[in-house]
């Protein structure tokens, strides 16, 4: 069977209490998803992640474990390879689903 190669993924949160959408950039000293408006913020600034990657895994079980009510936000990931052409109408979905 063939393997496919692991490809790069990005993370879009969305949150529930406000409705804002966002690409995620960091985490906040609260430990809230920092985001950035995706129809501006370039692939290079976001949090791409690979899961045959060890230390990334690990930063996003913390981020999620650190975040104070992981109900407020919907995190959603993305190809990497396609995220300047569907991050924009996902936001824009995500803003009134």
């Amino acid at each position: 069977m063939e393997q496919t190669p692991e490809k790069d993924e990005v993370l879009i949160a969305r949150n529930n209490e406000t409705g804002q959408v966002g690409a995620v950039v960091g985490q906040n000293p609260d430990g809230t998803p920092q985001t950035a408006d995706v129809k501006s913020a370039s692939l290079s600034d976001l949090v791409k992640f690979n899961k045959g990657q060890n230390p990334l895994e690990a930063f996003l079980s913390n981020f999620m474990r650190q975040a104070q009510n992981p109900t407020t936000f919907g995190l959603f990931r993305l190809s990497a390879d396609q995220y300047e052409s569907t991050a924009a109408p996902l936001s824009d979905m995500l803003k009134n689903p």
